[in-house]
């Protein structure tokens, strides 16, 4: 069975910083809670419950010229985007074929459905069964 519960989040050594409009504050909990927590103190200033069910773009600094990325989610989501696409933090390593894929479901499809070098005639995920 392959290994896969190492994530590759960020070293300790190295901090990752909000990039949420040009916040620059050192994010202690790079998890989708984490960010979740961080954007409700410094970026939501209404309570979580006027959020509910609401969209907002993405304001994360990102390419070249630190554009904000800008794609249109519900509050509720910034969170999960954050980690998976921008920082990477949910991000695990296949154990077939060393692939780095962004979150462990799409990681569990990936090694079921689409791996290249996954054993033959596999159609669950050893975790999920």
């Amino acid at each position: 069975m392959p290994d896969i519960s190492e994530p590759s989040g960020a070293p300790l050594h190295a901090p990752v910083v909000c990039l949420w409009d040009g916040c620059g504050i050192p994010l202690d909990d790079v998890t989708v809670g984490g960010i979740r927590r961080h954007l409700r103190a410094f970026h939501f200033h209404e309570a979580a419950e006027p959020y509910k069910g609401k969209r907002g773009a993405c304001l994360w600094a990102c390419g070249a010229g630190n554009h904000s990325c800008n794609r249109e989610l519900d509050y509720a989501s910034f969170g999960k985007h954050i980690a998976s696409v921008h920082i990477r933090s949910t991000a695990r390593r296949c154990g077939y074929c060393a692939a780095m894929i962004g979150r462990i479901d799409s990681l569990h499809r990936h090694m079921r459905e689409h791996c290249p070098k996954r054993p033959m005639g596999m159609d669950k995920c050893p975790e999920d069964q």
